[in-house]
């Protein structure tokens, strides 16, 4: 079942999964930042898969991953890509992190890449992260910070996402999305943005062992 507000992600989903990547240096630096804490032990996460792309990628590498996306039509493609690569140990179910049901540390390792900017209770989402990992768990976010202060790209997504063209975004700063990391019991590891305008910040944060 198709989450509410889908239909724009349906839509752009072919699109999406014929994108090439803007910045290819950046995105593998965050995937080998990404994977230096994996291990082949681990039971990962992705929350907004979109085509499982990163995934299917990281997926030799741990014992299993699911992605969870709101869009039938990105979940689709993200199966339909890890059959094609012959990747047995990724699923991907449509769902978000507020509908996942799961109990506490049932992951290793969760992933939230260029989705919580995108939603309202990004908070209690980073809160229930938390809960989902075990002592030295980790989570790792790659968040647009837009900040408060005015902007021609607030002003086109304030004219163009009520009519759908465009989604709707939460205007985080990135003191902001650190602040609910640490209030919500995670140590960040490692922060960092990219000098490109419009970068989106990457996060690594662990949620600090028993002992630590």
């Amino acid at each position: 079942m198709a989450g509410k507000g889908s239909g724009f992600w349906n839509f752009m989903a072919p699109r999406y999964a014929r994108s090439k990547i803007s910045d290819e240096a950046t995105y593998q630096r965050k995937i080998d930042e990404t994977r230096a804490i994996l291990h082949d032990g681990m039971r990962v996460l992705e929350i907004g898969c979109g085509t499982g792309t990163t995934a299917v990628g990281h997926a030799p590498y741990v014992r299993s991953i699911l992605g969870v996306d709101f869009s039938e039509k990105m979940i689709e493609i993200a199966r339909a890509r890890a059959a094609e690569a012959g990747v047995e140990n990724a699923r991907f179910e449509v769902g978000s992190a507020s509908t996942l049901k799961a109990q506490p540390a049932s992951f290793e390792a969760i992933l939230a890449l260029n989705v919580l900017h995108l939603l309202p209770d990004y908070a209690q989402v980073i809160e229930k992260a938390y809960m989902m990992l075990p002592p030295g768990g980790y989570f790792v976010s790659s968040t647009a910070c837009l900040g408060k202060g005015f902007t021609p790209v607030k002003l086109l997504l304030a004219v163009l996402a009520p009519l759908g063209i465009l989604p709707k975004v939460q205007y985080i700063s990135q003191d902001e999305l650190l602040a609910a990391m640490r209030s919500a019991g995670f140590e960040v590891i490692s922060s960092w943005t990219p000098p490109a305008k419009m970068a989106a910040t990457f996060v690594i944060a662990r949620r600090p062992s028993a002992a630590y």
